[in-house]
């Protein structure tokens, strides 16, 4: 059984928002830019065939593991609102993953939201930890990477110091898999 805790899941859920959808577009399957086979490697445990959803402009994929969860989220905007620019947009979308993460329950001292250089065209992550009272009971990390008009966002049920690097090559997978 999982034990994910209910502000793991809210924060999942508020980036997932964040990124809400707007356009339709012709964007790739979520569940097929990462691999359950390359969670798992990446990971060192097991985790169920992806479950895929789309909505608007955005493809979900979660994938549930032994005793933690990824979600994978790539938006698409291949066709742009008119009057907004790829610039505005990912712009728009970065100061709501930013407040997002200003905003997170159930953390002591806040989330760290920080600039990831070296992927993409622009990456940044929140992580944030998840307590009950004063003990921390886990955490979760998301990373959004921007590549053209795609932000590809993964997130994990973990805060480990090592998290970022692993989502960042997740993403690297991802960003080859991308519709062109």
């Amino acid at each position: 059984m999982i034990g994910i805790s209910r502000n793991s899941a809210v924060l999942a859920l508020a980036f997932t928002c964040a990124l809400s959808p707007g356009t339709p577009s012709q964007a790739a399957d979520a569940c097929e830019l990462v691999t359950k086979t390359e969670l798992e490697t990446t990971f060192d445990g097991t985790f169920l065939e992806g479950v895929g959803t789309s909505e608007g402009n955005a493809t979900h994929c979660l994938y549930v593991g032994d005793d933690m969860f990824s979600f994978i989220v790539m938006v698409s905007n291949t066709t742009l609102p008119a009057g907004l620019e790829l610039a505005a947009w990912r712009a728009q979308r970065k100061a709501s993953v930013q407040k997002a993460c200003q905003d997170v329950p159930g953390t002591a001292a806040g989330a760290a939201f920080q600039i990831v250089p070296d992927l993409g065209e622009e990456a940044y992550v929140c992580a944030a930890d998840s307590n009950i009272g004063p003990i921390q009971v886990g955490g979760t990390t998301s990373l959004h990477a921007a590549k053209g008009p795609n932000i590809v966002q993964i997130d994990a049920s973990s805060r480990a110091p090592e998290m970022v690097e692993k989502l960042s090559n997740l993403v690297r997978t991802a960003f080859s898999r991308l519709p062109q």
